[in-house]
């Protein structure tokens, strides 16, 4: 992963940027608390899947390095978004996909709904 491109969610790259963690650290569990409210993110380096149906999937039974916890404002992580939006022009809320997931079931497989923040476009408001 380059500098400035998100992988999965605004959350994930901004904890790797700000506390220069590496691009396979993922976040393993994430809550807000306190007031006023700020993000505890615990995560750390999980081994993937090399073979079979889940290649490429993160494995998270197996940790590379032991779990680590930081702490994040819930509005510094608003300013970065929108300061990340306007850089890239994408959305920062659906990563410029225009959807979001928004369920699964067992008939219809995984649904995705249309990106409020963008309205569906991808781009940056």
């Amino acid at each position: 992963m380059t500098k400035g491109k998100m992988l999965r969610d605004p959350l994930t790259t901004h904890v790797r940027e700000l506390f220069n963690l590496s691009d396979d650290w993922q976040i393993s569990c994430r809550s807000v608390q306190g007031q006023p409210p700020h993000y505890r993110i615990e995560g750390a380096e999980y081994h993937v899947y090399e073979r079979g149906p889940k290649t490429s999937q993160t494995n998270w039974n197996r940790r590379i390095t032991e779990p680590e916890i930081f702490f994040i404002g819930c509005d510094q992580h608003v300013q970065w978004c929108h300061k990340w939006a306007a850089k890239h022009g994408r959305c920062w809320d659906c990563l410029g996909r225009g959807s979001h997931w928004r369920k699964w079931t067992r008939q219809r497989g995984g649904e995705n709904t249309r990106c409020a923040t963008c309205g569906g476009t991808g781009q940056a408001s």
